[in-house]
């Protein structure tokens, strides 16, 4: 069984006629009129797919029967750049076409809620309260920031343990929960229910959108259900993404 060619997204674009040269090199350079830019798009999802199944063959080729492809040497001085924009272009149509090359295994639902959680929402908490409470809060907002979720788990439970634990600290520590690989989404929904027990206002969307997202990942989808048409009714922060979000949550 032989090795699977590493993944790169870059294409090479040796070999290529003019026409095909000159369209790219308008690509590249956003000249292109809207049929052309589809044109390219189609080119340059080929020649990736072309590229990936050419190294496939020359690693069986090497394997098997011991022949070893040269590869041509292209000329480098247009091509360089052209190359340099195919590489950016081929990363961004891979990242666009990710949606349909998502694993079987996910259901819609989790896969937007991995989407609206792939961008950590963003901490600016004030210190507060005795010194060493004050410490514990730094060093999780630092661990937090730094994508360190496990770390900051331990600094906010330290918090919790002590009785002096605020809103924000329930709050935070479940968002720690939720950004863990994976996720402790029961853990974190908990934590977002105690925030939601204390009269401020601060925060009391966010939370709402979290816990749901938290009930998602969970598969406890009646509550999920249940806290997005909350937040939709209210017209809460991300009331858009909650209707798009509960559209795909299966009924009974």
């Amino acid at each position: 069984m032989h090795a699977e060619p590493a993944r790169d997204v870059s294409i090479d674009l040796s070999g290529l006629n003019q026409v095909a040269m000159n369209l790219f090199e308008r690509y590249f350079s956003g000249k292109t009129t809207p049929e052309e830019m589809e044109d390219a798009t189609d080119r340059l999802l080929q020649l990736q797919q072309d590229q990936i199944i050419r190294a496939k063959w020359a690693i069986e080729l090497e394997e098997k029967y011991g022949v070893r492809r040269q590869q041509e040497q292209a000329p480098k001085s247009r091509l360089r750049w052209l190359r340099y924009g195919a590489s950016i272009a081929a990363s961004l149509l891979l990242a666009c076409l990710a949606w349909q090359w998502w694993p079987a295994s996910a259901t819609n639902y989790q896969q937007m809620a991995d989407t609206y959680l792939s961008q950590p929402f963003e901490i600016k908490q004030t210190r507060k309260g005795a010194q060493e409470i004050e410490r514990l809060r730094g060093q999780a907002m630092e661990a937090y920031n730094n994508k360190a979720y496990d770390r900051a788990v331990v600094f906010r439970n330290a918090i919790v343990s002590s009785g002096q634990a605020t809103k924000e600290d329930h709050f935070y520590l479940g968002l720690s929960y939720l950004y863990q690989q994976p996720s402790l989404a029961n853990d974190a929904a908990e934590q977002m229910e105690i925030a939601l027990t204390f009269p401020e206002r601060r925060y009391r969307e966010e939370i709402h959108w979290f816990l749901a997202l938290a009930y998602v990942k969970a598969e406890r989808l009646e509550e999920a259900r249940s806290s997005l048409q909350n937040i939709i009714d209210r017209k809460y922060w991300n009331a858009d993404k909650a209707v798009e979000l509960i559209e795909n949550i299966p009924e009974k």
